[in-house]
């Protein structure tokens, strides 16, 4: 990779002479920070950006996966929207499960496996179900004619 190419000739300059701790330190509002400390902040702040747009793909994903449920098979639209509902509820059924257990692992009595099995499941449910729901709401406030869909699949579902 050529930084040439990357950046304009003025910022090179500007780099060059000053330093990239105290122009780390200037975006900071300090006067100079080590160049350990700015390539943490920088390498931080490229982190949560990283994460950030994860997380934007994660809900286009999401959305898509929502919205064109339908489309996919004409047999049955409402069980796609469902399984999609679900899918969204994954990483929040298992967290839901750890933090229902939580309490357990940390208790400094003797537990039997089976002792975690009520408090997994009852978490892990409210959490699938916490998580469904929330994808459906942001999937109904990006899109609001998938509420219909959603709505369907729910009332058939019951």
């Amino acid at each position: 990779m050529d930084a040439e190419k990357l950046y304009p000739a003025h910022l090179r300059d500007t780099l060059r002479r000053v330093g990239l701790h105290k122009i780390a330190g200037a975006m900071l509002g300090c006067d100079e920070v080590t160049l350990k400390e700015a390539v943490a902040v920088i390498g931080a702040k490229a982190y949560f950006r990283r994460r950030e747009t994860q997380k934007i793909a994660a809900g286009i994903d999401a959305l898509e996966a929502l919205t064109c449920a339908g489309e996919k098979t004409a047999a049955s639209p409402s069980g796609e929207v469902l399984r999609a509902l679900l899918r969204s509820g994954l990483p929040s059924a298992v967290g839901g499960a750890g933090l229902a257990v939580l309490p357990k692992i940390l208790s400094h009595e003797q537990n039997a496996p089976s002792d975690y099995i009520a408090p997994a499941l009852l978490g892990g449910g409210l959490g699938l179900i916490g998580g469904a729901a929330g994808a459906g709401l942001r999937a109904t406030r990006a899109n609001p004619e998938s509420a219909a869909g959603i709505a369907a699949a729910i009332r058939n579902a019951s």
